[in-house]
């Protein structure tokens, strides 16, 4: 059997002009695009990192006002608690009737030897009143001239006194319940 040889190299071909050209111009365009996205990577990463340090100093400064805010919350809370009470009581007082003209008549029968330790009014016109007088004429004088405002100024109705004691100092003390005329409250 003769020998054979088989040739695997393929033969070079010549590479045309274009060819010749896009292997210079290529790897010169791949460099360039390289260059340019290593630059445009690097100003994006600076921007970024000031974007950063804004946003950080802007995170902070809304941290401050959210810590001032926070601490405002209680006063706030208080603020609009007063309010609210406040508005309850004034509809409260709007409709609640006033009783000084009551109690200011029973202050000017006061004198140095009637001493008034406390009085209340209803909303019905049902005054209660404690005193002390230094002595049985003052006590007189006084359930006389409330006597008197029933009789003729026609303040006062139904007075009723009870639990008259006398102290060991000699004092006289005394409760006195009444009915006051409804014209003296509205």
């Amino acid at each position: 059997m003769p020998k054979q040889s088989i040739n695997l190299l393929v033969s070079k071909e010549e590479d045309t002009p274009l060819l010749r050209r896009l292997k210079k111009i290529f790897p010169i365009i791949s460099a360039i695009s390289l260059f340019l996205f290593l630059t445009l990577f690097i100003i994006s990463i600076a921007y970024t990192n000031s974007n950063i340090k804004q946003f950080t100093a802007l995170k902070n400064e809304v941290d401050q006002y959210e810590k001032k805010i926070m601490n405002q919350k209680n006063t706030e809370g208080i603020y609009s608690l007063t309010v609210t009470d406040l508005n309850v009581l004034t509809q409260i007082l709007s409709k609640s009737k006033n009783f000084s003209p009551i109690l200011a008549e029973l202050d000017k029968m006061r004198s140095s030897f009637i001493l008034l330790d406390g009085a209340s009014v209803d909303s019905k016109g049902n005054l209660s009143v404690s005193l002390t007088a230094s002595d049985s004429a003052a006590l007189n004088k006084f359930v006389e001239d409330l006597t008197d405002l029933e009789e003729t100024k026609h303040l006062y109705s139904g007075i009723e006194a009870y639990g008259i004691a006398r102290d060991k100092k000699g004092k006289y003390q005394m409760s006195i319940s009444l009915k006051a005329n409804p014209s003296l409250f509205q």
